[in-house]
C-alpha cells in the first residue's frame, strides 16, 4: 500500500537531519532557499550552474577545473540535495533539488517563521541572477512561471487557480496585501509586462 503519510514523515526526518548545523547566513544556503522555492512551485525547474557561480561570486578561468571548483564551493547540505543536470543540446549545466517534496520541506524548515513572500522578494531583487547571460532564457521562464503560471485542470493540474500557486499561498497564509506587493515587484522586474498588470487588476 502506497502510504503518502509515511513518505511525508520520511522526507521531514531526512530534511531535519540534513539541515542540522547549516549556516543560515551563508550564500550557499541562500542558493538552496532560492532553488527550493523554484522547485516547490515550478515543475521541472532548475538554476543554471552559471547562475549559481554568479551568486556565489566564483570566478573560474579554466573550464576543466570549473565543475570541481563549483562543487568544492558547495556546503555539505547542498552537495546532498542538489542534482547536477546537463542539457545535451546546449551543454548548459544546472542544478535542482532531488525531489519536489524535499524542496518543499527544505523551504518550510529553512524559512521557519520567515514568510515565503520575503524570500520571493529577495529573489526578485537578486540583480546578479538577472544580469547573468548564460541560461538566462530558462531562468526568466521559470521565474515568470513562479509568479504567473496559474493551475489549469486542462493542463493536467489538480484544480483551476486565479493566480500562481506561490501568489495564492502568500494571499492565503500571509495577506492579500503581501501578494499584491509581490506582484508589483515582479511587474517592475519584468519591465512592466502587461500580463503582470492584468494579474494585479484581478
Amino acid at each position: 500500500e502506497f502510504d503518502h503519510q509515511k513518505i511525508v514523515e520520511y522526507v521531514q526526518k531526512f530534511v531535519t537531519h540534513l539541515l542540522q548545523g547549516i549556516d543560515h547566513a551563508s550564500v550557499v544556503t541562500r542558493l538552496i532557499r532560492y532553488v527550493a522555492l523554484l522547485n516547490t512551485y515550478v515543475q521541472n525547474s532548475f538554476i543554471s550552474q552559471s547562475h549559481c557561480e554568479a551568486l556565489l561570486a566564483l570566478t573560474i578561468h579554466m573550464d576543466r577545473f570549473r565543475q570541481h571548483a563549483f562543487e568544492r564551493s558547495l556546503s555539505e547540505q547542498a552537495k546532498l540535495v542538489f542534482i547536477h543536470l546537463r542539457d545535451d543540446r546546449t551543454y548548459i549545466q544546472s542544478v535542482r533539488i532531488i525531489h519536489p517534496l524535499v524542496a518543499k520541506e527544505i523551504l518550510q524548515q529553512l524559512l521557519g517563521d520567515q514568510p515565503q513572500s520575503q524570500l520571493a522578494l529577495d529573489l526578485l531583487r537578486e540583480d546578479v541572477l538577472f544580469e547573468n547571460r548564460f541560461g538566462k532564457d530558462d531562468y526568466m521562464k521559470f521565474l515568470r512561471a513562479l509568479f504567473m503560471r496559474r493551475d489549469r485542470i486542462s493542463k493536467g493540474d489538480e484544480s483551476d487557480s486565479f493566480f500562481s500557486p506561490l501568489i495564492e499561498h502568500v494571499r492565503d497564509t500571509e495577506s492579500p496585501e503581501q501578494a499584491i506587493d509581490l506582484l508589483k515587484e515582479a511587474y517592475k522586474r519584468f519591465d512592466k509586462d502587461p500580463l503582470f498588470a492584468q494579474h494585479l487588476a484581478r
